[in-house]
């Protein structure tokens, strides 16, 4: 699954935690603190320069675009 298209491609299957968008099969994203300029953002992946930046765009974008269950419950 690429994250970036799912984002953008399935907006109602990612919802909103406290620190993570997450996604119905588990895969999840941390947008608590979301630096794209953070070189420790994502070692394990070793995410290049760009795609932190194309995955912010669509963090940002779903946050504007998904629909509002996707937020879950603030208590």
């Amino acid at each position: 699954m690429n994250v970036v298209e799912s984002i953008y491609n399935e907006p109602e299957k990612w919802t909103q935690t406290q620190f993570t968008l997450t996604h119905c099969s588990g895969a999840e994203v941390w947008t608590s603190n979301m630096p794209i300029f953070d070189t420790n953002m994502y070692p394990a992946t070793g995410m290049s320069l760009i795609a932190k930046f194309k995955l912010w765009k669509a963090v940002r974008w779903w946050g504007n675009n998904a629909p509002i269950e996707a937020f879950g419950s603030r208590r």
